[in-house]
């Protein structure tokens, strides 16, 4: 791989994972300042939802803008369609070790504290996690939903298949012209 390629790919795992932390510090920091006024239980599947909801739309445009850009640069350094996932992958690994060790030390249900801190660190895919009943599979298999976004985003961007033109079409709207600027 030329360095032109992993310098693409480098920027795009780096934006996969800022986003993630972006959403990872404003769910927990949110969450704290919201336990003062409700009891957290009751709102937190919905709550989670609306924040993995605002990750998936941000993290699922980027992506999409990146494959577009490299869809229009047709360059040496044009992107592969399975771009998105590769960075996504590595985007999530250090999820995926943290996760790994913090089995490897023990339990977590066992220790309140470790709990709540692998909760906090995966706290954008709470929902997912949950439904594998907070396992250890359940935590790794929830992390393949930030590969999985990211990867049908730059897909969508690289195959041109923009789902707001298409519902504007199905609604039978006059597609928007892009505003976006491609970095």
């Amino acid at each position: 791989m030329n360095s032109a390629k992993f310098k693409s790919y480098r920027k795009g795992t780096v934006k996969v994972l800022m986003d993630y932390l972006t959403f990872m510090l404003a769910y927990v920091f949110l969450i704290i300042n919201i336990m003062r006024f409700v009891v957290i239980e009751k709102i937190l599947d919905l709550y989670s939802l609306a924040v993995f909801s605002l990750l998936f739309v941000v993290l699922y445009s980027d992506m999409e803008l990146l494959g577009e850009k490299d869809r229009l640069a047709k360059s040496e350094k044009t992107g592969h369609p399975l771009k998105g996932f590769v960075m996504g992958f590595f985007a999530i690994l250090p999820l995926i070790f943290t996760v790994i060790g913090f089995h490897i030390t023990g339990d977590p249900q066992q220790d309140r504290a470790k709990e709540l801190l692998l909760n906090s660190i995966m706290s954008p895919l709470y929902n997912f996690f949950k439904l594998g009943n907070e396992t250890f599979a359940g935590y790794l298999l929830s992390t393949l939903v930030i590969p999985l976004t990211s990867g049908l985003g730059y897909l969508a961007g690289y195959k041109d298949f923009i789902i707001e033109n298409k519902i504007r079409k199905l609604l039978k709207l006059n597609p928007r012209t892009p505003k976006r600027k491609l970095r």
